[in-house]
């Protein structure tokens, strides 16, 4: 079996019902790398099954950054549960991850902006502020009103 056919099992793995088989599948494609990234890519865009969600989390382990747009092309996914493995994967990057998060918030699900605002305060980046006390403004959900407040909090500028 080439390296491309090992691959396309290992993602196809990703889908069993068996955690172990899953588990064992994903180590494999940690331990590949960059080699497993643009069918991993591929995997995520199908958008509809466990395997996307996979894929986004394991991509987000791995050393690429061939991983990062696509993976922040889900967080607008019709599939909110895709679109939360994306936020996941994308607070991996850390202060990398807010411009993204902050551009990408007004176009998500309302349950993926409020796992952004969470994310973000994880963060802690000031910048942050501007764009939630624009939210704060905006929003018609007193959810993501309460929880930019909690963040706004969190990173402590003197202007909130």
């Amino acid at each position: 079996m080439d390296n491309t056919e090992r691959i396309t099992a290992l993602i196809k793995s990703l889908a069993s019902s068996d955690y172990e088989v899953r588990e064992d599948a994903r180590r494999q494609l940690l331990t590949l790398g960059s080699a497993g990234v643009e069918p991993l890519i591929a995997a995520l865009r199908e958008e509809s099954s466990r395997i996307s969600w996979e894929a986004a989390s394991i991509l987000s382990e791995i050393d690429d950054p061939r991983w990062i747009q696509p993976v922040r092309e889900v967080l607008t996914s019709s599939n909110p549960l895709l679109a939360h493995a994306a936020v996941t994967a994308l607070v991996t990057l850390g202060p990398q991850a807010v411009e993204i998060f902050l551009a990408e918030l007004p176009h998500c699900h309302h349950t993926v902006q409020a796992q952004i605002l969470a994310s973000l305060g994880k963060i802690g980046d000031r910048r942050a502020v501007s764009p939630l006390m624009h939210l704060l403004k905006t929003t018609h959900s007193a959810t993501l009103r309460y929880m930019a407040i909690e963040v706004l909090g969190q990173l402590g500028d003197k202007r909130c």
